[in-house]
């Protein structure tokens, strides 16, 4: 969880600095003692972590920073880890000789001068998280003291223990604080370690607060906010392109919607003309349907056998039949070609005046000089 103190808070401390502060954001890991509070700087832990993870071996160093005391609660902050690469380590075998310790001191004083040392790290795969008697005596050897501290992990269970010497032996800590602070010496030590890798494993700080208040302390320049925004500009874009295309999608939808009506009509009309125009042979609908040209030829010349091209002279009866017939011609919005027929004289027809030509031919694909056919069938608007 996070804890944030919204104030830095001053506490008085009894026998070394007259004042010390609380970092600002911490989180906490496991359960806090109520006599001792330990805080770890994350990039410290970061690296911790990275040289934990190499799988080579056991690896030891210092850690380093302040500590403080009052009020009978002891304060141990950890600014920093420096690694000793030269010494042989073993789970068995442990030993600070004097030119160990003194090439350490001469990394402090390159990197962590204002700091001291507040204990001690011991890292390596598959190790028990025992305090073994080696591990105990090299504490009481080196490392005396109720302020100083053992740092233990285990890289592949991801396993960590603090121990403090009091009360006359090694006790494990419940639980730490990390803390996040531009730590620019710890920075500094980590890059000429890593042979500039990136200082920071990101899988290692996934909490939003941590990132945004990592983001801050380093002070990242203008550039990367301008990037940002341009990143938000094209994301604007993005939205709109995609906004554009469902709606250029729905008109599709609603345009073949309105083309499968069109087609259900003239599938309507054209068996309707079959059924009443005398003569004309079956015909199914794929047929009158696969080929405009072809069905407006055939029902041409079905019609020119099976309609009289005059009806002056026939007898009444006839001639109403004809009429009922030029009515159901028109029908279902839709109109079959009669022989001598234009657009203009249907337009006409239909709607008394040429004022619905160019709506017919819109509809039907046509142009005004375009030829049509007796019998082909003309969607009306």
């Amino acid at each position: 969880m996070i804890e944030v103190v919204y104030e830095e808070e001053k506490k008085e401390a009894v026998g070394n600095e007259s004042f010390f502060r609380i970092p600002k954001n911490i989180r906490q890991i496991g359960e806090i003692s109520a006599a001792h509070k330990i805080y770890m700087e994350d990039y410290a832990h970061t690296f911790l972590v990275k040289i934990a993870e190499q799988l080579s071996g056991a690896k030891i160093g210092l850690l380093l920073g302040q500590s403080n005391w009052t009020e009978g609660i002891t304060y141990i902050f950890i600014k920093s880890a420096l690694q000793i690469e030269q010494m042989d380590v073993s789970p068995e075998h442990i030993v600070f000789t004097d030119e160990i310790w003194q090439q350490a001191d001469d990394k402090i004083k390159k990197y962590f001068s204002d700091q001291e040392v507040v204990g001690w790290f011991f890292v390596m795969p598959e190790c028990t998280m025992e305090l073994t008697d080696v591990l105990y005596r090299t504490h009481l050897n080196y490392f005396g003291g109720n302020n100083k501290l053992l740092y233990m992990m285990e890289p592949l269970e991801k396993e960590e223990a603090f121990f403090q010497y009091e009360n006359g032996c090694m006790s494990r800590q419940k639980g730490f604080y990390l803390y996040y602070d531009k730590n620019e010496q710890m920075q500094e030590y980590m890059i000429e370690m890593g042979r500039n890798t990136p200082i920071e494993d990101k899988s290692l700080v996934k909490d939003k607060a941590v990132q945004d208040f990592r983001k801050i302390i380093s002070g990242k320049p203008a550039k990367e906010e301008k990037e940002k925004g341009q990143f938000s500009l094209i994301h604007a874009i993005g939205v709109c392109v995609i906004v554009g295309a469902i709606a250029v999608g729905i008109t599709y939808l609603n345009s073949y919607q309105k083309l499968e009506e069109t087609s259900v009509k003239v599938k309507q009309t054209a068996l309707r003309v079959k059924e009443n125009t005398p003569g004309l042979e079956a015909t199914t609908e794929a047929e009158i349907l696969s080929n405009d040209e072809e069905q407006g030829e055939s029902l041409a010349e079905q019609t020119e056998e099976a309609l009289p091209e005059d009806t002056e002279g026939e007898p009444e009866g006839q001639a109403e039949d004809a009429a009922v017939q030029g009515q159901e011609l028109v029908a279902n919005g839709s109109y079959v070609v009669q022989k001598g027929d234009t657009l203009s004289n249907i337009s006409k027809r239909v709607y008394g005046n040429d004022s619905q030509v160019k709506n017919i031919c819109q509809l039907n694909n046509l142009r005004i000089n375009d030829t049509i056919y007796p019998g082909q069938i003309i969607l009306l608007p």
